[in-house]
């Protein structure tokens, strides 16, 4: 390769680099994808019906691997734990069967079920693995 031609080059891949991380960065920030959230508190074992939930967009990156995003996905199905107002709906929020009575779990007053999604990656020492429950 010529001399003269080695900086143009370098110009090229790096312009190109620029591009490919400018779309990554574009497409993780800026554009949404779907998500299910519940509209009201539904106890659990409730039957869930289309108009208990509601549709919210969430950054691409935001949105958990198990989050469901079509109402559609909890028609006929329970709620196989309490569920609040304005919480993301995943698959280990609902369940086919309705849940046996003695299943249930009970919460004290002022106290809440939540689920917080984590990037495996953050966690100290793979200590956290996906479907795993933590009390705090």
């Amino acid at each position: 390769m010529q001399r003269s031609r080695l900086p143009v080059m370098v110009a090229l891949v790096a312009f190109c680099l620029t591009l490919v991380s400018g779309a990554y960065a574009y497409n993780r920030l800026f554009r949404t994808v779907p998500a299910l959230v519940v509209v009201q508190d539904v106890s659990q074992g409730t039957e869930l019906s289309a108009d208990l939930v509601r549709i919210v967009r969430l950054p691409a990156g935001g949105r958990p691997a198990q989050a469901l995003f079509g109402p559609g996905q909890v028609a006929g199905m329970y709620a196989a734990v309490p569920l609040f107002a304005d919480e993301l709906l995943t698959g280990r929020h609902i369940t086919a069967e309705q849940p046996a009575r003695d299943a249930l779990t009970e919460i004290g007053k002022g106290q809440r079920i939540i689920s917080v999604p984590v990037n495996p990656e953050a966690v100290l020492g793979g200590a956290l693995r996906p479907g795993d429950l933590v009390d705090v």
